[in-house]
């Protein structure tokens, strides 16, 4: 925290200290800067089954102002001209997360394991700029606003499976995993450039942006003695998306679209043998 921010934390975990049972721990803390934060997570085992789950929240509001003035003198220390202007700042951030998972063993040699994350973040950016600009010799007294406003969401998951089979009698372990995320972005930006002003009408501008990245990723590993060592080898094959476009109309500008998409693969194949020490 800041010097001289005001805030408070409060922890609360339970938990048992052996064979089977839950544990589970929170956190909320605040201060007085705008800045909160929930934090919740527990898991749950027996032995077999392993479950798990969290939950977290953020949020953070700041604002801002400034005020100043411009005056310009004639050698005598007349005002020709005073220009003022006020500027106000805000921002609002908002996080969410939400995860789970599940591992189970049915049996000594086998494991699987399951984990799901959701994310949700949003902001919001906004800004206003009153100005005020008076000149003695022509007579003019004017005044306008600036304002602009943007906002921007995403959302995001990542999920992951595994299987794993092991016999350590054998020396054998073989692993199955597939792994995939995305995250998928929106922007919407207004400026109103100049409301006031003597025009034949206030210059409203608009952008709009999206992005969206996906990941895929497939891996197979497996492992066993061979002769005097170990021989481990793996196939694994990866996919990579990313796309993006904006669009930008109003006054001043353009009306535009633009997008973009650009995707990648990649097979990957190794093998390793290691001597076992004497």
């Amino acid at each position: 925290m800041a010097s001289g921010d005001g805030g408070a934390i409060l922890n609360l975990v339970t938990n048992r200290d052996h064979g089977p049972g839950g544990f589970g721990s929170g956190e909320l803390a605040s201060n007085g800067a705008g800045r909160s934060g929930l934090n919740l997570t527990g898991s749950y085992g027996d032995g077999r089954l392993t479950v798990n789950a969290g939950l977290s929240l953020r949020q953070d509001r700041q604002g801002t102002a400034e005020r100043t003035q411009i005056e310009s003198l004639n050698a005598q220390g007349a005002v020709l001209s005073l220009s003022q202007a006020q500027t106000r700042l805000r921002t609002a951030t908002q996080n969410q997360a939400l995860s789970g998972g599940m591992t189970f063993s049915p049996d000594p040699k086998n494991r699987f394991s399951v984990q799901l994350d959701l994310t949700d973040m949003s902001g919001t950016n906004q800004s206003q700029v009153q100005t005020r600009l008076a000149d003695s010799l022509s007579g003019r007294d004017m005044a306008y606003d600036q304002t602009s406003r943007q906002t921007d969401k995403t959302l995001g998951h990542a999920l992951s499976l595994n299987w794993t089979y092991s016999d350590l009698d054998a020396g054998t372990r073989l692993k199955l995993g597939l792994n995939s995320s995305r995250s998928a972005a929106r922007g919407l930006g207004l400026d109103d450039l100049g409301h006031g002003l003597d025009v034949a009408g206030p210059a409203k501008a608009q952008r709009r942006t999206h992005n969206l990245n996906t990941t895929t990723a497939l891996n197979l590993d497996y492992e066993r003695p061979l002769g005097a060592g170990q021989i481990t080898m793996g196939l694994g094959y990866n996919q990579d998306r990313v796309g993006s476009g904006t669009a930008a109309s109003g006054q001043g500008a353009l009306d535009r679209k633009s997008t973009r998409l650009n995707s990648s693969h990649t097979v990957i194949s190794y093998a390793v043998f290691c001597l076992k020490k004497k």
